[in-house]
């Protein structure tokens, strides 16, 4: 998966606990797509300043995902939901994931 996207679900799930500076320097720079320089322009901050505030919100988003595993359950439910909606049925692939998620 690109980490890009990865990054995004993750900001989904726990962007509520990054300071709210590191909310508005993520959303513009991986929803919004501007660049460094123009977050530093809009947002009156050096450039070196922008690029620490996404290195240390992607830190602390792999940290939370880490611990907490919140994306991980919620890709194996989709994986769950997928398989069954396919089979229809319960099978040992289905059963390997339920016993994951426990």
């Amino acid at each position: 998966m690109d980490n890009n996207i990865e990054l995004v679900e993750l900001y989904d799930i726990y962007g509520k606990l990054l300071t709210e500076k590191q909310r508005k320097t993520f959303e513009l720079y991986y929803l919004s797509d501007l660049s460094l320089r123009e977050i530093a322009e809009n947002t009156k901050i050096t450039f070196q300043a922008v690029r620490y505030s996404l290195e240390v919100s992607k830190k602390l988003l792999l940290k939370f995902e880490k611990v907490v595993k919140m994306n991980e359950y919620k890709k194996g439910i989709n994986n769950l939901y997928d398989m069954y909606n396919k089979e229809n049925k319960i099978n040992k692939d289905i059963i390997k994931i339920l016993n994951k998620l426990k």
